[in-house]
């Protein structure tokens, strides 16, 4: 069965994930803070269809093993 586009491409981590380099980093800051147990508000993403809100936030569900 043949895969669509968005699952073919789709960075395999955060290292692979071309948008704003200092957005990425401050949520990836974030989750390792928020993984530490540090208490601290909610990450909230948002922008225009198709930038990567959702790539971005499987990626550093994936790269913290948190389940999704």
């Amino acid at each position: 069965m043949a895969r669509l586009f968005t699952e073919t491409y789709f960075p395999g981590n955060l290292d692979e994930f071309i948008g704003n380099v200092e957005i990425v980093e401050e949520a990836k800051r974030w989750a390792q803070e928020w993984d530490a147990g540090k208490a601290q508000k909610p990450l909230v993403l948002y922008g225009m269809p198709g930038v990567g809100k959702t790539a971005l936030a499987y990626l550093i569900a994936k790269e913290m093993n948190w389940q999704i």
